[in-house]
């Protein structure tokens, strides 16, 4: 049996991919090549689970990183920092909800799990925090479409 934990890192079964071709998530599914990542938090009281999705590009998004730091002295919506040996950048403006068994398994590298480090863990909460936020007041502040999501989910 899979027990999720909060701050760990998780792929996506393809069934999810195939309902939300249409709500803002990018849908690279294992079977077409490619296998994102998603750095997990738990939303117990709404039996949730949020993804935050995980890239690798980071010369595409640290300027844009850099641009809301300056203009608002932060930036919830995109994270950087490593992952495993890797820097990453973890796209909390692309976030959405999943339910447990949409999750196919966590993510491990030589046969053990890979956790996001302790205090990367406080800092992307802190965001995840303010964006769920946001849109729980109705600002939307994420490319994904949440409410259709949770409608499907």
């Amino acid at each position: 049996m899979l027990r999720i934990r909060e701050g760990s890192v998780y792929h996506l079964k393809d069934e999810f991919y195939d309902m939300m071709t249409d709500h803002g998530i990018i849908c690279l599914p294992a079977s077409k090549g490619r296998c994102p990542l998603y750095c997990c938090h738990i939303d117990k009281p709404a039996a949730l689970l949020w993804m935050i999705p995980i890239v690798a590009n980071i010369r595409k998004y640290k300027p844009i990183h850099d641009k809301h730091v300056i203009r608002y002295g932060h930036c919830f919506s995109l994270v950087l920092g490593m992952f495993g040996d890797r820097e990453v950048v973890y796209k909390l403006q692309d976030m959405f909800p999943v339910k447990k068994h949409h999750i196919q398994c966590a993510h491990t590298s030589k046969g053990k799990i890979v956790p996001v480090d302790q205090p990367l863990r406080k800092i992307i909460r802190h965001c995840y925090e303010e964006v769920k936020q946001l849109t729980d007041s109705g600002i939307e502040c994420t490319f994904t479409d949440i409410n259709a999501i949770l409608n499907i989910i």
